[in-house]
């Protein structure tokens, strides 16, 4: 798999990563636009109460949970800076500059 315009490779890892950020970042806009808010239980609802599929393997289950966990990492910082004060712009910045990073340059980012 490889990124469009770039013709890099993508591993599973990174798109799994990419999925939890944008599933975090879509449901935050749509509360926002429907009801004017984010929800307080939103993050812990999809980083900390969560349930892996038992059919997964102990591959899957890793990689799924190794990119919860960094993703968890990315999406608090927005959260952090941005979210809570309704800086869209910046977080839209903030996403845009994240998707364009490859794998080892997002695991860096966000490992200390």
């Amino acid at each position: 798999m490889k990124k469009a315009a770039a013709q890099r490779p993508v591993t599973r890892l990174e798109m799994e990563l990419q999925a939890e950020v944008d599933k975090y970042l879509l449901t935050v806009f749509l509360f926002f636009q429907q009801r004017g808010t984010i929800p307080d239980f939103l993050f812990a609802a999809l980083f900390e109460n969560f349930r892996l599929a038992p059919a997964l393997n102990r591959e899957e289950k890793a990689r799924y949970r190794s990119a919860n966990r960094l993703a968890t990492k990315f999406c608090a910082y927005l959260d952090r800076n941005f979210l809570r004060y309704h800086r869209w712009q910046k977080v839209l910045e903030e996403a845009r500059s994240f998707y364009g990073l490859d794998h080892w340059a997002k695991i860096a980012q966000l490992t200390p």
